[in-house]
């Protein structure tokens, strides 16, 4: 019966483990994806962007 307790009481710290490292496999992913995302506006041709020119400068400060 303490075995099960156990388990009941450390089933929070799993869930919020299991949180924790979701949260940063999807931040390296988001980082990874800007990061792309900036180098692949820096090398666009001018003019894809005339609407807002200030997108890749945006990407790039994240």
């Amino acid at each position: 019966m303490a075995h099960h307790n156990f388990i009941k009481a450390s089933l929070p710290i799993f869930w919020l483990w299991l949180l924790f490292f979701l949260l940063f496999i999807i931040d390296g992913i988001a980082a990874f994806l800007i990061a792309f995302a900036c180098l692949y506006t820096l090398h666009m041709p001018a003019g894809i962007n005339e609407e807002d020119p200030r997108l890749p400068s945006f990407y790039c400060v994240f």
